[in-house]
C-alpha cells in the first residue's frame, strides 16, 4: 500500500489536472463565443448579398475619410450611384436575376475604383463610392465617367442579358461640403439632377 501522504498527493494532482482541463475547456468556449460574436458583428456591417459595406458601416467609413482628408488637406469625392431600369429587370426576369445583377454591379463598381477607395451598398439599387486622396476634381470626374460607361455595358445574367445604365451624382470635399452628411446630401441632389437631365 502507498503511504497516506503519497495517496493524498496523487489525489491532489489528479484534482488539479481535472480543474486545469475544466478551465481550458471553459477558455475554449469563451474564445469560440468571442470569435462568433466578432463574425456576427462583421457580417452585420456588410451587405448580405454583395458583401460590400452596408449603410451603417458606410457612414463610419465616410466620417473617417472626411476626418483624414481634413487633417491632410486633401480633396475627396463622394458619389451617389443609382441604377436605371433596375425595377424593369426585377419585374421581367425575377428577383433572382435582380440579385445577380446587383452582385455584378458591385463587382464592376469595385473594379472602377482604386485601392483604398470605398464602395458601399445603401440598400435596394443605391450604391455609394468614396474616392479618397484625389489629386484634383478631374480624377474624380474621370472615375465617375468610367462607372457610367461600365454600368452601361450589357450584363450577362443566368436568365438572359440586361441593359440598365446608371445616374451618378458627385460632390467634392472640401469644395461642396466638409460635413459628411452635407456631402452625402449634395451627391444625392446631384444624382437626381442627373436623372432629371436624362440619366
Amino acid at each position: 500500500d502507498e503511504p497516506p501522504m503519497v495517496v493524498e498527493l496523487a489525489e491532489l494532482i489528479n484534482h488539479l489536472a481535472v480543474q486545469k482541463d475544466a478551465r481550458e475547456f471553459r477558455l475554449e468556449l469563451m474564445i469560440e463565443d468571442l470569435l462568433a460574436t466578432h463574425a456576427a458583428l462583421e457580417s452585420a456591417k456588410h451587405d448580405a448579398l454583395t458583401g460590400l459595406p452596408n449603410r451603417g458601416l458606410f457612414h463610419e467609413l465616410l466620417n473617417q475619410a472626411c476626418a483624414n482628408a481634413q487633417r491632410k488637406g486633401q480633396t475627396m469625392a463622394l458619389m451617389f450611384v443609382d441604377l436605371d431600369k433596375f425595377k424593369h429587370v426585377n419585374d421581367t426576369m425575377g428577383h433572382d436575376a435582380g440579385d445577380e445583377l446587383l452582385i455584378q454591379v458591385s463587382q464592376r463598381l469595385s473594379a472602377c475604383v482604386r485601392e483604398g477607395d470605398i464602395v458601399a451598398r445603401l440598400g435596394g439599387d443605391e450604391f455609394t463610392v468614396v474616392l479618397c486622396q484625389l489629386d484634383d476634381k478631374k480624377t474624380g470626374i474621370q472615375i465617375a465617367e468610367r462607372i457610367l460607361a461600365d454600368l452601361k455595358t450589357t450584363f450577362s445574367l443566368s436568365m438572359g442579358c440586361a441593359d440598365i445604365g446608371s445616374s451618378v451624382g458627385v460632390s467634392f470635399f472640401p469644395h461642396d461640403a466638409i460635413q459628411p452628411l452635407s456631402l452625402l446630401k449634395n451627391a444625392d441632389v446631384a444624382m437626381y439632377q442627373a436623372k432629371e437631365a436624362g440619366r
